[in-house]
């Protein structure tokens, strides 16, 4: 009757037979090239391959590799929440960098209109610096979202609230200017007076321009001058007779 064959232990790290303290490859078949230190603890049971030198399984380093490790990573616990600082966009995930540029813009895009609100007129040129710096930083910051590849949403809303800005800051300033020139171009009290005097005594309507703005002193003489309905310019000199605006006067053709 023929003996069956042995059965050979599975391929793994067995105790070299010649040196207990390594432990030796063995591919299922036979021993392999490979030789490592047994790691520690270790303890050694005396035993003697089945057959053809085959190794005795070491349970005790098999028993060593089942155990789980914590610092496994498959069973690390989870990852540490980035906070958001200051400067980071709600619209980006938590650790991404951050695009402050894009942060900035929006918050430049939304002070000048309290700015101008409070401090105009005034507050409409700073207005103006704050709009054009929160269209710069829209442009970076978009551009940066690009490179880091996070969200581009604050850069955008920044950048179009700035140029939004802009346009208010501009017609502020337009409006202002305009309103100035017409107030500078309007004729003064003395003037408006000057004018009805002239009319009531000679009839004739008449636009007169006096030098200055400022009320003239008691005794103060100066001339002004008249254009009629047709063209024709006259010199009228004015001469105050009190420090409360009174006034004679005298008309005489160029």
């Amino acid at each position: 009757m023929t003996d069956a064959p042995p059965v050979l232990p599975p391929a793994g790290w067995y105790a070299e037979p010649q040196n207990p303290q390594q432990q030796r490859w063995w591919t299922g078949a036979a021993w392999g090239e490979h030789i490592r230190p047994t790691p520690a603890p270790y303890a050694p049971a005396p035993s003697s391959p089945t057959s053809a030198g085959a190794p005795q399984p070491d349970h005790t380093s098999g028993a060593a590799a089942s155990q789980t490790s914590f610092d496994d990573p498959a069973i690390a616990g989870p990852e540490p929440v980035a906070r958001r600082g200051f400067f980071d966009s709600p619209f980006e995930r938590p650790g991404t960098p951050r695009n402050t540029p894009g942060t900035l813009s929006l918050v430049f895009a939304l002070l000048p209109f309290a700015v101008i609100w409070w401090f105009a007129p005034v507050g409409l040129i700073v207005g103006l610096a704050l709009a054009i710096a929160a269209i710069v930083f829209g442009i970076v910051g978009i551009a940066r979202a690009r490179r880091i590849r996070g969200s581009s949403v604050t850069a955008i809303v920044g950048l179009i609230v700035g140029v939004v800005a802009l346009m208010a800051s501009l017609l502020g300033i337009f409006a202002v200017g305009m309103a100035a020139l017409v107030q500078a171009s309007a004729p003064t009290n003395l003037e408006v007076r000057l004018a009805d005097s002239v009319r009531t005594v000679t009839g004739e309507p008449m636009r007169v321009d006096c030098p200055g703005s400022a009320l003239p002193a008691n005794g103060t003489t100066f001339t002004c001058t008249g254009r009629d309905s047709s063209g024709t310019v006259v010199d009228i000199t004015v001469t105050m007779t009190s420090n409360d605006g009174a006034f004679e006067w005298v008309i005489g053709q160029q």
